[in-house]
């Protein structure tokens, strides 16, 4: 579902059309007046109008009822637009859940939120810890609700992590966390994250899981903790895609010989 509708604006964005669609969306829809009071208070830049728009279009088009969101910010006040144009335009009563480890932009976040829209929200403030999945570690949060979610926007917490003076990459696993608890299918948008992507690819069995470089966004479409590989396939199926991206030697290296 959200692999067909998105596939179609980036097709539309490789024949040059989707930055029509964009432009025609985020006016139409005053998403311009939402960013400019939010970012006006704000010294954050943001996602960019393309995020905006697949994100508040795909809600208005699919009406998601439980919404996750794991990093707060205007991508918050942009879900709870569209959740607010839902409801009183299609009669749906959508929510969002979104987490945040950062007090102060949590509490800032708070303060810039349109008052309008705090009805459909619940803002969560968590600390980030590390977590296990079978063999692989990675940074999430520490609390998240237990709630009946349908559909999930990954833009945190963050993967980066320091060693010394050495900038390291990590990944994100609360999707799958979140995943294992679910009775039903959930779709994501992933922001800009490939190395969580790929890993996410690793562990699920669907080819539901697409990564589009072009405008540096991941969709989950329909997935289920059905769709876990067990721990052994986890295991065979990481060394099968070394195996595919990998020239095997099982002989002495050359330079000890």
């Amino acid at each position: 579902m959200i692999k067909n509708y998105l596939s179609g604006l980036i097709k539309k964005y490789n024949n040059h059309s989707l930055n029509i669609f964009v432009e025609k969306y985020y006016y139409e829809n005053n998403l311009d007046k939402l960013i400019v009071d939010y970012m006006k208070n704000s010294d954050t830049h943001g996602l960019s109008k393309v995020d905006y728009v697949m994100l508040h279009s795909y809600i208005r088009k699919y009406k998601p009822i439980n919404i996750l969101e794991f990093g707060s910010g205007m991508s918050s006040v942009i879900i709870a637009d569209a959740l607010h144009m839902n409801s009183n335009l299609d009669g749906s009563n959508g929510s969002l859940t979104t987490i945040e480890n950062d007090k102060d932009w949590f509490n800032l976040n708070k303060k810039l939120f349109p008052e309008y829209l705090i009805k459909y929200v619940d803002q969560q403030l968590s600390k980030i810890v590390e977590k296990r999945y079978d063999f692989l570690v990675g940074n999430c949060y520490e609390n998240i609700p237990d709630k009946d979610y349908d559909f999930i926007f990954i833009d945190g917490p963050s993967t980066y992590f320091y060693n010394g003076d050495k900038k390291i990459e990590s990944i994100t696993l609360d999707f799958i966390n979140v995943l294992k608890k679910s009775d039903k299918p959930i779709s994501a948008l992933i922001d800009y994250r490939l190395r969580t992507c790929m890993v996410y690819s690793l562990l699920l069995t669907k080819k539901n899981i697409i990564f589009y470089k072009l405008v540096n966004l991941g969709f989950f479409d329909s997935v289920s903790k059905k769709d876990l590989l067990k721990s052994d396939s986890n295991f065979s199926r990481l060394m099968q895609s070394l195996n595919d991206t990998t020239v095997l030697k099982y002989n002495i290296p050359k330079w000890i010989k």
